[in-house]
């Protein structure tokens, strides 16, 4: 017959037991957290759209009849500020989702991995591939945008979608051209 004693020995041991464990996966995530979700990362990624950033800015800070006497500066001040604080928020979130999608083992084994040389050259090289990849992913968009209309267009047609006005549809097909 089980006991209020016996029942309260239980949780305290595996209290126990499992304290250390959690700790150790605490660490493991914290440890994940800061190699990867980094600031160099982010700007890495911010970086390869600062163009695309710096004129919308610019357009809507004209539009706005905003004079700003060093543009350049002002928007590496905001990247930075914005950067410093959204890295302190996906490091928290990340943690979570680790949480959530990995088992603690798989989490120890992460770590693990990140702690050897090939997991610092990963950490390390993270932040070129994602500004390679953005770079590559906006010439291959650029290109498959070139591409779009035309395959749309034959679609259309087969699919037997009527567009109301000749003059409509030459717009629409002409508009990713």
């Amino acid at each position: 017959m089980l006991n209020i004693k016996n029942i309260a020995a239980s949780i305290a041991f595996s209290t126990l037991i499992s304290g250390p464990a959690m700790a150790g996966v605490n660490e493991d995530l914290d440890f994940i957290v800061t190699e990867t979700v980094t600031v160099e990362l982010f700007e890495a990624a911010l970086q390869s759209q600062r163009q695309l950033l710096l004129s919308a800015m610019k357009n809507d800070l004209q539009e706005k009849g905003i004079r700003i006497s060093d543009l350049d500066s002002f928007m590496d001040i905001i990247m930075e500020e914005f950067i410093a604080g959204f890295t302190e928020e996906m490091q928290d979130i990340t943690k979570d989702i680790y949480l959530d999608l990995f088992s603690r083992s798989e989490i120890q084994g992460i770590a693990a991995f990140y702690r050897t040389a090939p997991g610092q050259a990963l950490i390390k090289k993270t932040p070129a591939l994602m500004a390679n990849g953005a770079e590559m992913g906006r010439e291959v968009g650029q290109l498959a945008v070139a591409k779009l209309m035309p395959r749309v267009a034959r679609r259309v047609q087969q699919e037997g979608i009527i567009i109301d006005s000749p003059s409509v549809t030459e717009k629409l097909l002409n508009t990713f051209n």
